[in-house]
């Protein structure tokens, strides 16, 4: 009876912890999501539970293992190109925590308290990254799946990608986990070994981006529930360890999950002998974790040697997934490159990565027509490309165990010396207006700008980035044109049409305009329009926006600090945070036509002049309009912009240029369709 109510406890326990703790609190899943299971497969709430009774641990009491267990593992990173698709730095680092923490080589052992030194175990267990895949290819054990899975995922992102469970640790990482409790956050979970033949799909872990890295220690936890071992609160209080606790006599009981680290705690006092808690045990939620016990070891070493994970570290095993220590790994090679930028100036030498799997005599062939060397035969070419266009790259590799190739077209682009010559326009009317030197954002699967004819600002049709579907983490979505020759402009501007709206007031997004003169190579930030300014509407759309002809504005940016260049590239940006589409039409770069003689004749003036925090302007229009404001520095920087809406006939306004800190020589504009009337300013303030 006894262990029959201990075994109740350890399957209901966790919604009373979970219950008790504050609303914000992380904390492990695998409670939760095995009493899931167990509503799916009633018999394997009852088998944990005999095999809970009747496994036998004398041969493992004691035992001195001088040889490591080594797991073959694969980490299946789920994303929407967002921060979530952590690079492999860190499944490198966390890797490494993790063998640390399972061989006690972890530094901060030296924080365990007295009383409990003398039970730390050294795990010998060892993780290694897979190198065969379960098709005999050569693999780096990290895979990169696009797919919106990863937000609040559960175990649907195991039909994705899955290997034989048998022969690999699967772990996925994705961006959130999806919690049925509706409290707290879900770091990471994991089933229990049983689950491994009852289910095969759904043994492994899931565990969060944001904490896979060497800081973080919630896989240490997870991996001690997928070799068997429960939380030291699982079972709570009581004067039998073997019914208390985690069911381990040499970690004491505890009441509740514990956060913080209280080493003070002593929150079961009926334990024999009465001991403090274990706040430094991996298998709590405290933030001192830093050991496993040697009772823990010997129920991991129990599921090691069973039936569920004792092929993983078989020598078999070892060498059909390529983490035995054979110097040459017999798998079929994968040919893999990288081109690191998109595009390059004309003559500019262009390096291919080569990111190939494989053993290390592989022989590699490139293919690079246009260039200068259109075949090489070695592991990284250089090359330059003297016409301007687009150009395939292809890789062929080969090894004694296979070949592999792999081809890529319009892999790079060479611009050309000379930019498209000004006045620049693009309405996104014709459906081939990105076959020459545009670029395009891939974007996230099927958020990238597109076109569109739901909205335009003029002719039929627009450019448009579907931010409203986009619920992944926060990233810049871009496109650049084709490059500008300056050469012969005189105060160049680029003008374009925009509409945006939020979903609330938690959407942050932001449109980003940049420039670069190195093909580029580096981009500098010419202008950007906050949330605050973004919108075109004041109304939050919960639904898709689909802008209204009168809900767009205009754009002017000076950019004629760029004069004279040849080779001008425009990246336009739209930061995707929260927000609604985006929608951009009639994009124009043309010389601004200054009206000199409009200023002598009063239809602009400005006084005082010099100013100090307050700027009058008086302007006269033949129509009702809406004209951009913009004060700019003489290096070209915008330091305050508004929009104001004309009447027909003259028009008085009372600007506030208290935010304009520095005094000097400032220039006044004043926009609408293409026509700029500009005035020089002095800002003079009387100290």
């Amino acid at each position: 009876m006894k262990h029959i109510l201990a075994f109740a406890l350890l399957l209901f326990s966790f919604s009373l912890n979970l219950f008790s703790q504050e609303d914000n609190r992380h904390f492990c899943g695998t409670d939760l999501y095995m009493e899931e299971l167990f509503q799916q497969y009633p018999q394997l709430r009852e088998q944990i539970h005999q095999e809970s009774i009747t496994r036998d641990l004398t041969p493992y009491r004691m035992q001195r293992r001088e040889s490591v267990r080594i797991i073959p593992v694969v980490f299946h990173i789920i994303h929407q190109g967002g921060p979530e698709n952590i690079p492999d730095e860190d499944i490198y680092a966390v890797l490494k925590r993790i063998n640390e923490d399972f061989r006690k080589m972890n530094a901060d052992t030296n924080q365990i308290r007295d009383i409990f030194k003398g039970r730390v175990a050294d795990m010998n267990i060892e993780f290694r990254l897979a190198k065969i895949d379960p098709n005999g290819k050569c693999t780096n054990g990290i895979n990169r799946i696009y797919s919106n899975l990863t937000e609040n995922s559960r175990d649907n992102v195991k039909n994705l990608i899955d290997w034989d469970n048998m022969k690999y640790l699967n772990i996925w990482v994705v961006k959130s986990i999806y919690n049925s409790s509706g409290v707290g956050t879900i770091l990471g979970y994991s089933y229990f070994p049983q689950s491994a033949l009852q289910n095969p799909k759904l043994d492994g872990i899931v565990i969060r981006a944001d904490v896979t890295n060497y800081n973080g220690r919630t896989l240490t936890h997870e991996l001690g529930h997928y070799f068997g071992l429960p939380h030291t609160f699982q079972g709570g209080c009581g004067t039998d360890c073997k019914t208390t606790g985690d069911y381990i006599c040499d970690t004491p009981p505890v009441y509740e999950d514990t956060y913080g680290c209280d080493k003070t705690k002593n929150t079961c006092h009926n334990d024999v002998p009465d001991e403090p808690d274990m706040t430094e045990n991996h298998m709590d939620y405290t933030s001192c974790r830093v050991m496993f016990s040697a009772g823990q070891k010997e129920v991991v070493d129990y599921y090691l040697n069973s039936q569920y994970r004792s092929n993983l570290w078989k020598a078999s095993n070892l060498a059909a997934t390529g983490v035995n220590d054979v110097p040459n790994i017999a798998c079929s090679p994968v040919a893999r490159f990288e081109v690191p930028y998109y595009a390059f100036c004309t003559g500019a030498p262009v390096t291919v990565l080569n990111k190939s799997l494989g053993p290390d005599n592989m022989q590699f062939t490139w293919y690079l027509p246009g260039s200068s060397n259109p075949v090489f035969d070695g592991k990284e070419p250089v090359v330059t490309y003297d016409q301007p266009g687009k150009y395939t790259v292809k890789l062929k590799v080969k090894s004694v165990y296979g070949t592999d190739s792999v081809e890529q077209n319009a892999a790079v682009m060479i611009y050309p010396p000379k930019g498209e010559p000004v006045t620049f326009k693009e309405g996104f009317e014709d459906n081939n207006f990105s076959n020459d030197f545009w670029y395009v954002d891939p974007g996230a699967g099927n958020i990238v700008w597109k076109r569109t004819t739901s909205a335009k600002f003029e002719g039929n049709k627009s450019f448009y980035l579907n931010n409203f579907s986009y619920s992944s983490a926060e990233r810049e979505f871009y496109f650049i044109l084709p490059p500008l020759d300056l050469s012969q402009t005189q105060s160049p501007y680029l003008y374009f049409t925009y509409a945006h709206a939020r979903k609330s007031d938690a959407s942050k997004d932001l449109l980003r305009v940049y420039v670069s003169s190195d093909c580029g190579k580096n981009w500098s930030l010419r202008d950007i329009t906050n949330q605050i300014k973004l919108p075109t509407v004041t109304d939050f759309y919960t639904t898709q926006f689909i802008p209204s002809a009168s809900q767009w504005r205009e754009k002017f940016i000076d950019i004629s600090n760029y004069q004279g260049k040849e080779n001008l590239l425009v990246k336009i940006g739209f930061y995707a945070a929260g927000g609604n589409n985006i929608y951009i039409d009639n994009i124009k770069v043309y010389s601004a036509v200054s009206v000199p003689d409009a200023l002598n004749s009063n239809l602009l003036s400005i006084y005082p002049n010099p100013a100090d925090n307050q700027l009058n302007i008086s302007y006269f229009n033949a129509g009702e309009k809406q004209y951009s404001l913009q004060v700019s520095d003489m290096k070209g920087k915008i330091v305050y912009e508004t929009v104001m809406q004309a009447n027909q006939g003259i028009n008085n306004y009372s600007v506030d240029i208290s935010s304009i800190q520095t005094d000097g020589v400032y220039l006044v504009s004043l926009i609408s369709d293409g026509v700029i009337m500009r005035h020089k300013l002095l800002i003079f303030r009387k100290k």
